[in-house]
């Protein structure tokens, strides 16, 4: 299993999906279709993206699927540091009944879950490293 703090890991996907939403695991499987599908905004992040300068991070548009939110990362860790990756949530009405859910992978082709979501706030997501929210 990969973690978000091992050099190995490819790239990062972060998805925002309603709360209630079950998280489907994917232990060196595609991405799974139904989190895709449920997300309202999510974003593939390679090792080492950076946010921009003064935290504005890029905004990530909503998956193809039709979702109303954008996810902009405001925090991101440095290639093979266990932090804290946070954004900023837009485009819907209610963002705490929203969480966040990554998935790793190492060839860009299989995934694995990071194990535990995390809640969003008001209007900004904070999602701990995968030792724990």
């Amino acid at each position: 299993m990969l973690l978000q703090g091992d050099p190995k890991f490819v790239a990062m996907h972060v998805l925002v999906v309603p709360a209630a939403t079950p998280i489907v695991d994917a232990l060196g499987a595609p991405l799974p279709a139904a989190m895709v599908a449920a997300s309202v905004a999510s974003g593939t992040y390679p090792n080492g993206y950076t946010v921009p300068a003064g935290g504005g991070g890029g905004p990530v548009q909503p998956p193809p699927t039709g979702g109303p939110g954008t996810l902009t990362l405001t925090e991101f860790p440095a290639p093979g540091v266990i932090s804290p990756i946070a954004g900023k949530l837009a485009g819907v009405t209610n963002p705490q009944t929203y969480k966040i859910v990554m998935y790793l992978t190492n060839d860009g082709t299989t995934w694995y879950v990071v194990e535990r979501a995390a809640a969003c706030g008001t209007s900004s997501c904070r999602r701990a490293s995968s030792g724990g929210c």
